[in-house]
């Protein structure tokens, strides 16, 4: 097998003869003579790759991080025609868009014709993609054994159907980019470019995550993130990628350790607020003694919870606006429509009834407004309470307002939630991919002038979350026609067809029938902030106030109990196909264990307050969390990040929380609390109740 060589090397000929008998072969008896002079045939699970020397660089990133990256020859000159293995001929159309590409085959010999450099990178993963290669989580390829006999390509013409598309990292949240984008290391960088390298090869064009203060509060800490991030985007920008930074406009906001632009003590101070947009976005001057961080885009965050006056609000945005362009002229902005319906975020400006968010439309016209909605729900179903919305039709009345108008607008759904929502407790959600296909359908829709930008925000990517961001990065390049196309490239037909209908059952059962909050958990913060109004996850009754009148709900949770674990039963068999496939087994074990779980205790508390037996409801549950045990023991042996330890184990870090994000899902804290707080009402046991939190 040849090695992959550089372009400026000489051409490599894979024969054991003088080349010039090997044309004479091929002249004059094809391919018997090759056999006969001895000339074999390429490698069947080698390709070559023909491009000018100039392609040398992408074709390298493009192979960046494949173990196997010395099964690929780039030659610059050769016979493209004559090729009798896999081969890829590659070509730029200038007047093509520079995120489109074609692909033109002839049996195993493919053209691909790309108009600019993520183009070229999308067709190139693409083509590794027909010869078996799976880019589904950052940190684990699927890479073949052997190259397919023939190529499954057809021949077809590709265009974004939304310009910008990309990832919100959460790194306000102790999940994985938090360590690789914020936390400087040479492991950490490299990290950081292999999350970059899966985003561009799932069809993305932007990355940006969050900041957090603690740069502000050390100038050390400060200088350190400044190199390790602009080593981040200097690879980014060099594979054809913008990058943005989420930052949180006034300090009183600010929940989560973020960076923040207004200091509360100085709210009219725009020598204070020129300080702390320098530390991160840096100066247009050059000279100056702050070196520029290279982001392209800064986004403006609110918080959560929270409002200000109106005249406030648009003014503080405004002079951010205006200090940005001096500092950076070249950047652009963008503001979060966060959610959160209740009275104290319900503001009138010029005669209209607004959320708070929403005051975006009377900011300067050169903000783009990121139109926010939570979990898995969507623009179309319930909400089923979350944030207190009984469904998001203002964001997207918000969204059709904009369109119709011609003005740009971004939509910005999450993947995950990650506290004590999804995957910390840990549940496999496939509803997420749905609701996101039922989004991009519905706002395609809408009309007006399209779409401007569709990102993802992303709070942990294993038990399967990978999948929803992958996934959906590549409907919003090309929307499929249903919301489950794609899961049999990592899960297998009998795999894809298991995560379809959970994910349909899911729709019915937990936002059509409003049963999420059951299926979630509950932290000691979640429980107190109930009690002073602030509702983030939908809020659920107590066990100790299940009655009688609880039993439509019980009927559906039992029924929902019933259905997930039918999906297991049949999942069991297809372990030990694929490291994807087993996670997709635990997800969905773990998934019927908890809905078991949970029926099992509501069942047993709703008894004990309405004077039944209890006590075989109890064991129920208790035995659901004997099986899920194992599973979560199964998971955690099997994590994708190479520094799992990092996200299951408590640790200081920046952000507010002194844990990874998996570190109750790996002793399933919410599952334990939750069984505390029964087994007190119902057999009076005194135990302690776990926090879950902090």
């Amino acid at each position: 097998m040849t090695a992959w060589a550089p372009a400026n090397s000489i051409e490599r000929h894979e024969v054991s003869v003088p080349s010039f008998a090997c044309e004479f072969a091929l002249m004059r008896f094809a391919l018997v003579a090759l056999v006969l002079v001895g000339c074999a045939p390429p490698d069947p699970d080698s390709a070559r790759i023909y491009a000018p020397s100039s392609e040398a660089n992408s074709i390298q990133l493009a192979l960046n991080g494949l173990a196997s990256a010395s099964r690929f020859e780039h030659r610059t000159t050769g016979t493209f025609g004559a090729d009798l293995g896999h081969a890829l001929q590659i070509e730029r159309d200038a007047t093509l868009c520079s995120e489109c590409y074609s692909l033109v085959v002839d049996g195993r010999r493919v053209t691909l014709t790309a108009g600019g450099e993520l183009g070229l990178q999308y067709g190139l993963a693409h083509w590794l993609e027909s010869l078996g290669y799976g880019f589904f989580h950052p940190f684990h390829t699927r890479e073949p054994e052997h190259f397919p006999e023939k190529q499954s390509l057809t021949s077809a013409n590709f265009a974004p159907d939304i310009p910008r598309r990309g990832l919100h990292l959460h790194t306000l949240h102790p999940i994985e980019p938090l360590f690789d984008f914020w936390v400087p290391s040479d492991e950490h960088l490299a990290n950081a470019k292999r999350t970059i390298d899966w985003l561009i090869r799932n069809r993305g064009d932007y990355i940006q995550w969050a900041g957090l203060d603690d740069i502000r509060k050390n100038a050390t800490t400060a200088e350190a993130w400044r190199a390790h991030t602009n080593r981040i985007l200097t690879y980014a920008h060099e594979r054809g990628l913008e990058a943005g930074l989420t930052v949180q406009l006034f300090d009183n906001a600010s929940l989560q350790q973020s960076y923040t632009l207004i200091d509360a003590a100085r709210p009219d101070d725009e020598a204070a607020l020129t300080e702390r947009l320098r530390t991160v976005i840096g100066p247009a001057d050059s000279s100056a003694d702050l070196d520029g961080v290279a982001f392209d885009n800064l986004n403006i965050s609110f918080g959560e919870f929270f409002g200000a006056n109106p005249q406030a609000f648009i003014d503080k945005v405004d002079a951010t606006e205006r200090l940005v362009a001096a500092l950076r002229p070249d950047m652009s902005l963008s503001a979060v429509v966060h959610v959160g319906d209740t009275p104290e975020l319900r503001v009138t400006w010029e005669g209209r009834t607004q959320l708070y968010y929403f005051l975006v439309r009377y900011v300067n016209a050169r903000i783009v407004p990121r139109v926010h909605t939570v979990m898995f729900y969507n623009l179309y179903d319930s909400a089923g309470g979350a944030y207190e919305h009984r469904d998001f039709s203002e964001h997207r009345e918000f969204l059709r307002e904009r369109l119709e108008a011609g003005k740009p607008a971004s939509y910005y759904p999450e993947s995950a939630y990650w506290i004590a929502f999804d995957n910390a407790v840990p549940t496999y959600l496939p509803v997420y991919l749905r609701s996101r296909h039922t989004d991009l359908a519905g706002i395609r829709d809408l009309g007006g002038a399209g779409l401007q930008e569709h990102l993802i925000f992303s709070s942990g990517w294993e038990w399967g979350y990978w999948q929803n961001d992958a996934l959906t990065l590549r409907m919003s390049y090309a929307l499929p026609s249903t919301w489950s196309d794609g899961l049999a490239d990592s899960l297998g037909a009998t795999g894809a067809d298991i995560a379809r209908r959970l994910g349909d059952v899911q729709h019915r059962a937990l936002i059509v029938e409003e049963l999420a909050p059951w299926l979630a958990g509950r932290d000691q913060v979640i429980d107190a902030a109930a009690t002073l109004g602030h509702i983030a996850a939908p809020d659920r009754p107590a066990f100790a106030a299940l009655d009688a009148n609880f039993s439509a709900t019980q009927l559906k949770l039992d029924a929902h109990a019933l259905e997930v674990e039918a999906l297991a039963s049949e999942v069991g068999s297809l372990r030990g196909s694929d490291p994807f496939v087993d996670e997709l087994v635990d997800g969905v074990e773990i998934t019927a264990a908890r809905t078991r779980f949970i029926a099992s205790l509501t069942a047993a508390a709703r008894a004990f307050n309405t004077g039944q037996p209890h006590a075989a409801l109890l064991q129920q549950a208790k035995d659901s969390l004997t099986r899920a045990e194992r599973f979560a023991g199964l998971r955690r042996r099997d994590f994708h990040h190479p520094s799992s330890a990092l996200l299951v184990s408590d640790g200081a870090n920046p952000t507010f929380y002194d844990y990874g994000y998996l570190r109750d899902a790996n002793t399933l804290c919410f599952w334990k609390r939750e069984l505390a707080q029964v087994r007190n009402l119902v057999e009076n046991a005194g135990v302690l109740v776990p926090g879950c939190v902090l």
